[in-house]
């Protein structure tokens, strides 16, 4: 049900529901009928921080996302999430900015989309910005940027020189994102969750 991975800021994360053929539903609209979890949260252990609390990311299945937007949850509190799946289709160049059939497209060079489904499975925007980023900055400073999608743990910036590298072509790299975007096309197919958040204080239960 569970699958464990690691990840370099939040430490020890599990992710559910994303093998497709063993996928679970939900056939009604209420708290009761959704994934339930009772979590033990005293000295969580994580990679650069200790904090008491987890961080949940909601995303769509066929996308396995590097850099997450995710929702904070704190210790001692009952905490209920509600969801709203919103799917997004656009119409191909050049009707808009996004590529049809990425797999079978001619339209841009394919070196950083076919590393993200060798590293992710699955290709995205994001990522795919995040990868180009990562070449580049080692071409430069030899290391790559933890932040981004890592392609030799090994060889991660470390250092204060690394770090200083990394710096300094982060702010030569946003005055030429342009030149990765044209490696990294927009899909026609995107997926965004809308998300409520709930919470009762347990601290007084126990």
């Amino acid at each position: 049900e569970f699958e464990w991975f690691r990840h370099i800021f939040y430490g020890n994360c599990f992710r559910f529901n994303s093998k497709q053929h063993l996928l679970r539903t939900v056939t009604k609209n209420d708290m009761f009928s959704g994934l339930q979890l009772y979590l033990y949260l005293d000295d969580i252990e994580n990679s650069f921080f200790k904090t008491n609390g987890i961080f949940i990311v909601i995303e769509d299945q066929s996308l396995r996302t590097h850099s997450p937007n995710g929702i904070h949850i704190l210790p001692s509190l009952e905490t209920t999430l509600t969801l709203k799946k919103n799917v997004f289709i656009q119409q191909p160049k050049p009707y808009s900015n996004c590529t049809e059939d990425l797999e079978n497209s001619n339209q841009f060079d394919k070196k950083y989309y076919n590393i993200l489904l060798k590293k992710n499975g699955n290709y995205n925007y994001e990522d795919c910005l995040s990868v180009c980023y990562n070449i580049k900055i080692f071409s430069k400073c030899k290391c790559y940027d933890p932040s981004s999608i890592s392609l030799n743990d090994s060889a991660l910036c470390q250092t204060i020189e690394d770090v200083k590298c990394n710096m300094e072509y982060f702010k030569k790299y946003l005055e030429s994102i342009s030149e990765c975007d044209k490696h990294c096309p927009i899909p026609c197919r995107r997926v965004e969750f809308e998300t409520e958040i709930f919470s009762l204080d347990l601290s007084n239960r126990f």
